[in-house]
């Protein structure tokens, strides 16, 4: 690729929350920054430190979205950029540079992260991507593009996970979930279904959330006791599937979902809700009918007797995960997506 582009793109969560939308951002910026375009971000100043590697401008996403400080702001680092390309991504910051409707945010593009109930803070940028087949369909908008999230290479030999799971005191298959412990993970299902389970097995779940206590106490509770551990967030998740017999996921909704990628990856056979890019790409029998305890309970018990053949008719999904989900991949399909953008709005600009 020979352009080169100034790019801005806008991330407006708060409080530093890290999850799947900031890093997606902290990806994609590092792939365009290796392939020589001047990348700017604006976003909350609790995101800095994640943001290392391109130009920061730091603009406090706690006021309203509404708020005419954060316009006046937004503004002038726009006409200080003069970005060829600004990218919004999630609804509140769609809905901010929506609102700013300034020829000095140069053409527009908004990333569709999680499902939501509307699309329509979107409407008003030039194109809109989104990050799997489910929200595609389900998108209106003209000028519309799905493009899965790329994961970078995990480096070898950085391998934290072993020394802990080198004791092998969990009872085999054991059974990995990640994610943040909130509602929408579902990990309240998943154990009332693994309690139901009459097969052997340990489940470990990964991350921290407001559920964690909640979660705890029904881990205490008879027939779940001894056969669960919550072990914290944990930066070497990959690391973690590698030495899983199982990743499964109970989520209500994704976007994406980050941990089915990279448990295709590593290797490790997964079971899935029908959310994020699970429907895409898995099997119909690696997936739940719904987010019930019934149909979780249903599909384990299904696959977790024979998980050679799950990961046999697995095969050609990681195939193609390890083809698709990939940096180099998705970093090529946001290129072609501002390529066009820009060619429409400069063809649109044009006079006739």
């Amino acid at each position: 690729m020979t352009t080169r582009w100034r790019i801005v793109h806008l991330l407006a969560t708060r409080n530093g929350v890290w999850g799947g939308m900031e890093r997606h951002v902290a990806d994609l910026t590092r792939a365009q920054c290796d392939a020589g375009h001047d990348v700017h971000l604006i976003a909350d100043p609790s995101l800095q430190h994640h943001f290392p590697h391109l130009t920061f401008q730091a603009l406090s996403m706690g006021p309203s979205r509404y708020s005419p400080r954060l316009y006046l702001q937004l503004r002038q680092h726009l006409q200080a950029v003069r970005p060829h390309i600004t990218h919004a991504h999630g609804n509140k910051a769609a809905r901010i540079l929506s609102l700013q409707a300034s020829a000095l945010a140069g053409a527009t593009v908004g990333t569709l992260h999680g499902i939501k109930s509307s699309d329509a803070a979107f409407h008003k940028l030039n194109s809109l991507i989104t990050l799997s087949g489910f929200s595609y369909e389900r998108a209106n908008h003209p000028h519309k593009t799905m493009i899965y999230h790329g994961l970078p290479l995990r480096q070898a030999g950085n391998d934290q996970a072993a020394p802990a799971l080198a004791a092998n005191h969990w009872q085999r298959p054991w059974v990995l979930a990640v994610g943040r412990l909130e509602p929408v993970k579902g990990f309240d299902r998943l154990l009332e279904a693994w309690a139901r389970l009459s097969a052997p097995g340990h489940l470990v779940i990964l991350g921290e959330g407001s559920q964690r206590f909640a979660l705890e106490q029904r881990c205490r509770q008879p027939d779940l006791a001894g056969r669960v551990t919550l072990a914290g967030y944990r930066e070497d998740a990959r690391a973690w599937l590698q030495h899983a017999d199982l990743c499964v996921v109970s989520s209500l909704r994704e976007g994406f979902c980050y941990v089915l990628a990279e448990a295709l990856l590593e290797g490790c056979p997964v079971l899935s809700t029908a959310t994020g890019i699970a429907a895409d790409i898995l099997p119909a029998t690696s997936l739940a009918a719904d987010a019930s305890v019934e149909s979780l309970l249903q599909l384990l018990q299904t696959q977790l007797p024979d998980l050679a053949q799950l990961k046999q008719a697995q095969a050609d999904a990681r195939a193609y995960a390890r083809q698709t989900l990939t940096l180099t991949a998705m970093a090529h399909h946001t290129d072609d997506c501002y390529q066009a953008t820009l060619d429409r709005t400069r063809s649109h600009d044009r006079p006739h």
